[in-house]
């Protein structure tokens, strides 16, 4: 059961600030409990988990090329416009 003192400790653990329709968040937040505790209904007896979404396929299924040719280290330094001994420089970012 979804109360004030737990919707108050979930919006603090979460660092959210709810709005002033504090009702209605409580109302929509029971539902989504009510929700998942309905999947505890199901019956998966049979169903093997899944590790994977992609079933056995691993890598990047929409990437259609390979790569066949890597580039030596110092090859791959002398495109860039600074670099720090074996190390690309870039500008600092924020």
């Amino acid at each position: 059961m979804v109360d004030e003192k737990v919707l108050e400790r979930v919006s603090r653990l979460a660092e959210l600030e709810l709005p002033k329709e504090r009702e209605q968040v409580l109302q929509d937040f029971q539902r989504m409990v009510e929700f998942a505790g309905m999947l505890e209904e199901l019956d998966l007896g049979g169903v093997e988990p899944l590790y994977q979404v992609n079933e056995g396929e691993a890598g990047n299924a929409f990437r259609e090329d390979m790569v066949t040719q890597e580039m030596e280290q110092e090859e791959t330094l002398g495109n860039a416009p600074q670099r720090r001994g074996a190390f690309f420089e870039v500008p600092r970012t924020f």
